[in-house]
């Protein structure tokens, strides 16, 4: 897949439109939210000196969106929209 993490996202928001019309997108982006709520809590008390926009840059190099398994395709890409979405 040749695409950036922009486009990934772009594509799998459509794509996850198309297929579960009935608010299944926003519903999963909510429950990602707050994982990252928590997860970057845990982050910035052993890293008092990070920041947010750190952080996000930090979890967006680690992402592999080289998988050929939809449903790893699926997780991934909805984890990065709750990611652009978070604002503690």
């Amino acid at each position: 897949m040749d695409m950036d993490l922009e486009q990934f996202k772009s594509a799998l928001k459509t794509q996850i439109k198309n297929e579960y019309p009935n608010g299944f997108l926003q519903e999963r982006i909510t429950m990602g939210i707050e994982k990252h709520r928590k997860n970057f809590r845990e982050y910035i008390s052993l890293n008092p000196k990070s920041n947010l926009q750190e952080w996000k840059e930090k979890i967006e190099r680690s992402v592999n969106t080289e998988t050929t398994s939809p449903n790893e395709l699926l997780v991934i890409g909805i984890f990065l929209l709750a990611l652009d979405e978070f604002n503690p």
